[in-house]
């Protein structure tokens, strides 16, 4: 099973942030295959540049399954200083 992880920024529309790794059963702490009804813990990290602007935004953060279906969906409010 992959899991795909999907960052977009909402800057008046949403844009997508591409990471260098999108598989999320690779160094996130999953344990792929998901088992329905088990609980995990979910870690990510992205490095923020210092050529990034300075700006309050709106992150998207998905994990989809292979067929591109949504298995998380959050919008988390970020800073960038």
């Amino acid at each position: 099973m992959k899991l795909i992880f999907d960052i977009k920024l909402f800057l008046g529309m949403f844009v997508p942030f591409k990471l260098p790794n999108q598989n999320a059963c690779v160094e996130s702490g999953l344990e792929c295959p998901l088992e329905k009804g088990k609980a995990y813990k979910y870690e990510a990290s992205f490095p923020v540049l210092k050529i990034y602007p300075k700006l309050d935004v709106e992150v998207k953060y998905e994990l989809k399954n292979s067929k591109k279906v949504d298995i998380i969906c959050v919008l988390i409010p970020v800073k960038i200083v």
